[in-house]
This record gives structure tokens, C-alpha cells and sequence, in this order.
């Protein structure tokens, strides 16, 4: 439990603004559901969206907030440890644009993952950046690539002296870190930012079992998908600051640039939400997604032709931990892509995972995973491996 963390000051607004008969002479124009195309009319949709707002008295703003809008935020920044957080309504993407924004003008050099996210070179683009790429070294059984090494990056800040900082990747999308804590201390030395793509990570700080989060490993910046593991909305993330080397001032600027201007209540409100649950069930809700991980993990790996990538294969450098609630499965045993595997479970078996690639399948356990999920996989990669084996 972390305390004060009860509060939920954006709902409690919403809410208590939804209360009042008011005259609605503003957007959107659905009116709070009332005004709804049919096709959501009879679907529960109505209900929620009569927090789906607007910049109103009381309800603050989030391009300049000064009321429950920036008591929220603080209310994440305690939480998660940082100096200051930002609400990201255009998902990871813009905060990690407009962290590069923040870091380099057009020519400047910043040290890179070579399997970096889109959103990374995008802002790039628009910040007229040159890359630096660091390239991860493959975890061969599975051909994934690893976290960063931190000896690697150091050669590379000896070769190149402009760099601006270093972004990396934790973890990868496969669930695995590296040793970050030493990466930041060997760029730090030379008084230089580390930024973390922390998309996949939110939930890191609730369990004992999960890797360490960046900003414990001491980076001076991430950004997370709150709703990929953290429970908020579809496109709502995080972008958390700490200490003196990424301009705050600088980053809300970009954000102002790059965020829309009509920022939905809808995902701001989830975010606050979704805090809050972290902060008052987050261990407990955790404990039940790695239960079902920890067994999913052992059945499968039993399986004629299906590996499991677990600790016993984190053994090169960049791979020091495992988020356990990513079940990253080769099927390259069984004859068959990870593509092929995916539509085979999707098709005869209603299975749905996180993603696929050439040789593997990627599954998530979170807080609301439920054991018939994790039964339907198991039931349905046994009877592939039986029939494709």
C-alpha cells in the first residue's frame, strides 16, 4: 500500500461536474452520450461517456494544468518516483518524440537501440537527429534480440564524444532487461541523460518478482504504456522525469507541439484510475497474473517441440532479467512460423496472443489475465503440437 494514494482527483471532478444540470453548449458533440450513433446506443457505451469532456471549469487542462489535472500527475510522479510525470494521451509515441525533441536539435548525435520502436524514429525525423545505433546481441535459441550491454554502449561513448544521451529499450518487447543500472552509471559519468522506452514496464515497480523499473536503475527519463500493462485506456501513457539533465521545460514545450489539443477526459481519467489501482491492489492483482504465468510457463514447456524462453536462457550480455509475465514460445520445433501458429490458435482454437514473429508467439498474463485464458492456450498449443509434431 502506498500512502495517500487513494485519491482519485480527475474522476471525483468528472464526476462531480456529471452531477450538475448544466446547460451543454459545448463539445463533443455527442452530449454525453446523448446525441450517440445507434450502434452504440444499446451497448453500455452511454454510461462512460458521459465523462467524455471537455476543458471546463473545474476540470482543468492538461496543455497548461494547474487543478485535478496536475494533482493527478503528482499523484503518478509519487508513485512511480520521479520529479515530475506527464499524461500522454497520444500513447508512448509522443513522449518519446518529444523526449528527443527535448534532447537534440537538427545534426546532434544520440546513441540508439538498432531495434528501436517506430515512434523512436519518427522523432528522428522530426527532430533532425542523427542515430547512433547500439546493436543488441541475439538470444540465439530464440532469436530475439536482448536488452542493451552496457559495455558496448561504452565503447560507443568513447567513439562518439557529441553524443546528446542514450535511449534504451526496457525491457524489449520480449520481456527482457539488461543490467540498466550499470548502463546509467557508465553514461552518467560523462554527465549525459539516459532515456527509457519503458512501454512494456509499467508494472515493474509492484512486484518483487518483476525487474527493477528504469527510473530505480537511476535513468533521467521514461515513458510508459500505462495501458499495455498498467490497466488505463487504449493510448494512454506516461512520461516521467527525474533529476536535472532532461529539461522539464523543454519536454512540455514538445509535448505542446506534438499532443493534441483536445485531449480526451476518457483516457486522463483512466490514467488516474488506473494509478490508484496500482497503488492500492497492484501486488495483489500482480501476484494472480504471475500465478497463472508461473503455471502456464511449466505446462507448456512440457510440450513435445515447444521451448519457453525462461532465466536459464539469459546468459550473454544485455540479458540479465525476465519479466515473467511475458511468455515469449517457440514453435520453430514443431515445422511451423510463429505467424502460422498465431492464426492456427486465433482460427480453430479463439486463442488471441500479443504478437508473433518468424519463430515464436508471445502471450501476456496481466491483471485481468483468468485461468480459462491461460487453460484455452495451453489446450490449444497441446493439440498443435500433437498434430504438427
Amino acid at each position: 500500500m502506498y500512502e495517500g494514494q487513494g485519491e482519485t482527483p480527475l474522476i471525483t471532478a468528472l464526476l462531480q461536474h456529471c452531477a450538475g444540470n448544466y446547460a451543454h453548449l459545448h463539445v463533443p458533440a455527442h452530449r454525453q452520450g446523448r446525441a450517440i450513433f445507434p450502434k452504440w446506443r444499446g451497448s453500455g457505451g452511454p454510461d462512460l461517456l458521459t465523462l467524455d469532456l471537455t476543458e471546463l471549469p473545474g476540470l482543468d487542462d492538461l496543455s497548461c494544468p494547474r487543478g485535478v489535472i496536475a494533482r493527478a500527475q503528482d499523484l503518478a510522479a509519487q508513485l512511480f518516483g520521479a520529479d515530475r510525470t506527464f499524461f500522454l494521451v497520444n500513447g508512448s509515441t509522443v513522449g518519446l518524440q518529444a523526449l528527443l525533441l527535448s534532447l537534440c536539435r537538427p545534426g546532434e548525435e544520440i546513441l540508439l537501440p538498432r531495434h528501436a520502436h517506430r515512434a523512436v524514429l519518427g522523432g528522428l525525423v522530426l527532430s533532425g537527429a542523427r542515430p547512433v545505433f547500439y546493436h543488441p546481441a541475439v538470444i540465439q535459441e530464440f532469436g530475439v534480440p536482448a536488452g542493451p550491454d552496457p559495455g558496448a554502449v561504452e565503447e560507443l561513448l568513447e567513439k562518439y564524444p557529441r553524443l546528446k544521451g542514450v535511449l534504451v529499450l526496457h525491457p524489449t518487447y520480449y520481456g527482457i532487461t539488461g543490467d540498466l543500472e550499470r548502463l546509467v552509471a557508465t553514461v552518467h559519468r560523462l554527465d549525459k541523460p539516459v532515456v527509457a522506452d519503458e512501454a512494456h514496464g509499467t508494472h515493474f515497480p509492484f512486484h518483487r518478482e518483476l525487474p527493477p523499473p528504469a527510473l530505480a536503475c537511476g535513468t533521467d527519463a521514461t515513458v510508459q504504456s500505462m495501458h499495455k500493462t498498467g490497466g488505463s485506456l487504449t493510448q494512454s501513457s506516461l512520461l516521467h522525469l527525474a533529476g536535472r539533465r532532461v529539461d522539464a521545460g523543454r519536454v512540455a514545450g514538445a509535448l505542446g507541439l506534438l499532443q493534441t489539443s483536445s485531449p480526451s477526459y476518457l483516457l486522463m481519467a483512466s490514467l488516474d484510475g488506473a494509478r490508484q489501482q496500482l497503488a492500492m491492489r497492484g501486488e495483489e492483482l500482480l501476484e494472480q497474473a504471475l500465478s497463472l504465468a508461473r503455471q502456464a510457463r511449466e505446462e507448456l514447456a512440457s510440450l513435445p517441440g515447444i521451448r519457453v524462453l525462461g532465466p536459464e536462457h539469459l546468459a550473454g550480455p544485455g540479458a540479465c532479467r525476465l519479466d515473467p509475465t511475458r511468455l515469449v514460445i517457440s514453435v520453430r520445433r514443431l515445422g511451423l512460423t510463429g505467424y502460422q501458429a498465431a492464426y492456427i490458435l486465433a482460427r480453430e482454437y479463439g486463442v488471441q496472443v500479443e504478437m508473433a514473429d518468424y519463430c515464436n508467439l508471445v502471450a501476456v498474463t496481466g491483471m485481468g489475465t483468468t485461468r480459462r485464458d491461460c487453460a484455452l492456450l495451453i489446450r490449444g498449443l497441446k493439440e498443435v503440437a500433437r498434430r504438427e509434431g
